[in-house]
């Protein structure tokens, strides 16, 4: 069953919304919230699997939800516009309903968040390792990569862009989110719509007070958000001692 959020200023949205959600027996709302303070708090208290995310909160933003949590969830956007869907997918957002929600786009909503569900295995778990292969599907079919030649995805609408050692840039029919649930845990998302291969990371710079990577073969460094930056610097950190471990067993 889906666990699911609602984020929205207007109480009589979220009455109107969780009465909708009340009808389905594949999904319970397990929290509301009616700012962007509280859809954090709600977000780290519930683990949901779906949020309904309204755009406009009080003078801010649904999308400064993103810059204050690393949000994991699917999320379906709301609005009573149309002119934000460009950003919404750019996030890598489940859909994008302009209000009044009628129950055909509810239903569309829940179809896809069930199916992304049931697809998404535990990340790492049976997740290839470097040297194995990926299936890159382009556009025009599918290819070969090995794990270990891609060096960082970077989200682009609803594609990514896959930066192999090579230099070539593959266009991808695929969400970052899936990515990171594909690859190893060596890939670590660096800001919201960037994946990085820690493998490939030359040194982390602080420039202009932002955070920075410099990733071998590439010229411009990748910016690192502050939200994530610690993150960052403790898995790079942790790299460094396996591998110091290793070359200290291997001359042992």
């Amino acid at each position: 069953m889906l666990r699911v959020l609602i984020v929205d200023d207007e109480p009589w949205a979220r009455t109107e919304l969780r009465l909708l959600l009340a009808e389905r027996s594949d999904a319970t709302v397990v929290g509301e919230a009616d700012s962007v303070d509280s859809a954090v708090v709600q977000l780290r208290a519930h683990d949901p699997h779906l949020i309904f995310l309204d755009i406009r909160l009080r003078g801010e933003s649904g999308f400064d939800v993103f810059d204050r949590v690393d949000v994991r969830c699917h999320v379906v956007f709301l609005t009573a516009y149309d002119n934000h869907a460009l950003r919404a997918f750019e996030v890598d957002a489940l859909d994008y309903l302009v209000k009044p929600i009628r129950p055909e786009q509810l239903e569309r909503a829940l179809s896809r968040a069930l199916d992304r569900c049931s697809e998404t295995p535990n990340r790492g778990a049976a997740g290839p390792t470097s040297e194995q292969r990926v299936f890159l599907r382009e556009t025009k079919g599918l290819r070969e990569c090995l794990v270990s030649d891609i060096v960082f995805v970077q989200a682009a609408e609803a594609y990514t862009e896959v930066h192999l050692r090579s230099g070539e840039v593959v266009l991808v029919r695929e969400r970052l989110h899936r990515w990171e649930d594909r690859l190893p845990t060596s890939f670590v998302r660096v800001h919201r719509s960037t994946l990085v291969n820690l493998h490939m990371v030359e040194r982390l710079i602080l420039r202009d007070r932002k955070w920075q990577l410099q990733l071998r073969g590439v010229d411009r460094p990748l910016v690192v958000s502050r939200r994530l930056a610690q993150l960052v610097k403790a898995r790079l950190n942790a790299l460094e001692a396996s591998r110091a471990r290793s070359d200290a067993s291997s001359h042992g």
